[in-house]
């Protein structure tokens, strides 16, 4: 009896029957309408699908391996996140997928660099650049495409001949019409491709080899007056055309050659049976998208940093963007926009193909692992590499090229239909990411707030603009710049001996009341540089009437002394005030 109750125990601690179910990656797929998401996670990788709380609290806390978001994430959820934990979206990533700022951080590159950044139609952010738009209206017939800076799938895109069309106050991105595109079977389309960012600091770019050509449903004509309006000619939105009669349905996965959805592959050979090259236009086309991606990089880098501060792995975010390209006559590609979450509805069997096998491959290379959560669990001085480790940079360095070199070998043998185009493309990017953080920190040091819109600045910017007038640039940190910029419109010989002793003073003065404003919370528009405090918005005023400018030299001299007793009678007030509003503010 002894025996067979030995037996029986021996034969329950076998390794046969102690052997555990193998964990398996969860994926939190609650905001995410696309059933083609859950099943590729859960039918092909092998996920367990979660659908927790949308609460932010509950996201923080549970225990998930992948969250997946339709829409964005925010900064708070980014912060939150554990060493083995994945979401599909990049903070800061607005700078590149909306369209005012892809137009406007596109625009500060091509003037630093114009023969790199031709690949952008000319733009126009509204209503900021009205005027200078304006000015585009010469005499001579040119059309304008006009779309909302926060539009989607050709909601509110309408062309245009004539400013008098738009609305100054309305908020658009205003660009030259490209009147000339490659055309297939008298069509006019452009091309969906599909980009990975998988980091940000530094980059790791994947372009997928699959891909849509989007037709228009009606034969193209030149943009003239009568056909303006005609949506179905000149925009290649899917959204738009499928509501054409004339739309048609890909009615097989295998056949892409028709229809008014095609794959890429169709388009290059194609190109090639008409005699083109078609590795070249591919080879622009990723030269276009890395030095899109090198514009922006910079501000990614600074908010992926604030979030993550101690990302060895640089992998917790990773997105899939949709990049719109258009070839004119010459097979030159032309970036259109990019979409940060492009459609996964699958409306016919060439849609389903060709987005199960981007997202399978997407997830392959995410290399979702369930040992990476239990190992973090088990460890019980994980939370020391979280929340901040006193590691030396130097072991710090070494243990991020460690884990850069096993992330290399991963991605070589898991890439799929995946091409790595990035960090390969060499020292030329690297030459625009560097000209990038100048031209950032530019505009951090100006103080410049091109993409904060709220009700409390912009009240305040209405209340400056309406008393305030242009004046002298104010340099910081050396105040010795703007007397020079007085002295500059004065010349000497114009300036009597007594002129020169007031001027001297007006300097002292101006030096005073600067000590005092230094601390004072300032707000830098575009078009003028006013000092204005956070609680006190008068002192604006009285600053403003100490600094109006001269317009012109002549009679500077007369003008001096009464110029300087208004100075002084006023520049006490201004000091007493500013140090009264720094007491309140601080």
């Amino acid at each position: 009896m002894e025996e067979s109750i030995d037996s029986a125990h021996d034969d329950l601690s076998s390794p046969k029957q102690t052997r555990r179910r193998k964990a398996t990656a969860i994926a939190n797929v609650l905001n995410t309408e696309y059933d083609i998401v859950k099943e590729i996670l859960e039918d092909t990788m092998g996920c367990r699908l979660s659908y927790e709380s949308e609460d932010e609290t509950s996201l923080k806390t549970k225990e998930w391996d992948l969250y997946w978001n339709d829409l964005t994430v925010t900064p708070e959820l980014l912060t939150k996140l554990r060493p083995y934990q994945k979401v599909n979206h990049f903070p800061g990533m607005e700078a590149l997928y909306r369209k005012n700022l892809l137009a406007r951080n596109l625009n500060r590159m091509r003037r630093m660099y114009p023969e790199e950044y031709d690949f952008f139609p000319s733009s126009w952010v509204l209503p900021v650049e009205w005027g200078e738009f304006r000015r585009q209206f010469n005499g001579k017939n040119k059309t304008f495409i006009v779309k909302p800076e926060a539009g989607s799938q050709g909601k509110g895109i309408f062309l245009t001949r004539h400013w008098a069309n738009i609305d100054p106050e309305e908020h658009y991105v205003v660009q030259r019409y490209l009147g000339n595109p490659y055309l297939i079977d008298d069509l006019k389309f452009d091309l969906r491709i599909y980009v990975l960012v998988y980091g940000c600091d530094p980059y790791r770019i994947f372009i997928h080899k699959e891909g849509l050509a989007r037709f228009a449903t009606e034969e193209y004509t030149h943009p003239k007056p009568h056909n303006l309006k005609n949506t179905y000619i000149h925009l290649t939105n899917y959204a738009l055309n499928k509501d054409n009669d004339n739309f048609e349905f890909n009615t097989e996965a295998d056949r892409a050659d028709t229809g008014h959805k095609r794959s890429l592959d169709f388009v290059w050979r194609h190109i090639r049976e008409h005699g083109g090259d078609p590795t070249k236009v591919q080879r622009d086309i990723k030269r276009c998208i890395v030095k899109s991606f090198c514009a922006v990089q910079p501000h990614l880098a600074h908010m992926y940093r604030s979030c993550q501060p101690n990302d060895f792995d640089n992998n917790k975010c990773f997105e899939i963007l949709g990049f719109d390209v258009l070839l004119d006559h010459k097979l030159k590609p032309w970036l259109l926009e990019v979409n940060h979450a492009p459609s996964f509805s699958t409306d016919t069997p060439f849609d389903y193909k060709v987005k199960a096998k981007l997202l399978e491959d997407t997830f392959r290379l995410l290399n979702l692992d369930a040992s990476k959560r239990l190992k973090y669990y088990k460890d019980k001085n994980a939370f020391v590499v979280v929340k901040g480790s006193r590691m030396p940079r130097e072991e710090r360095e070494k243990k991020k090229e460690r884990r850069m070199k096993k992330r290399d070998e991963y991605e070589v043998k898991n890439l799929g239909e995946y091409e790595r185009i990035y960090p390969e493309c060499g020292e030329e990017c690297e030459k625009l990411i560097k000209a990038a953080a100048e031209v950032e920190r530019a505009i951090n040091k100006k103080g410049f707030l091109p993409s904060i819109r709220s009700k409390e600045t912009e009240h305040i910017k209405r209340r400056i603009n309406s008393f305030c007038k242009p004046s002298l640039p104010i340099q910081r940190k050396n105040h010795s710049k703007a007397t020079a910029c007085i002295s500059k419109q004065r010349t000497t010989a114009e300036l009597s001996s007594a002129s020169a002793l007031e001027t001297s003073k007006n300097r002292s003065i101006t030096s005073e009341y600067s000590q005092d404003r230094r601390n004072v919370r300032e707000f830098m528009l575009p078009n003028r540089r006013t000092i204005v405090s956070q609680k006190q918005p008068n002192v604006a005023l009285i600053i403003s009437k100490l600094r109006t400018p001269v317009k012109n030299a002549k009679g500077a001299g007369s003008r001096c002394a009464s110029r300087s007793a208004r100075w002084q009678s006023a520049g006490t007030d201004c000091s007493c005030l500013a140090r009264a509003t720094l007491t309140e503010y601080t």
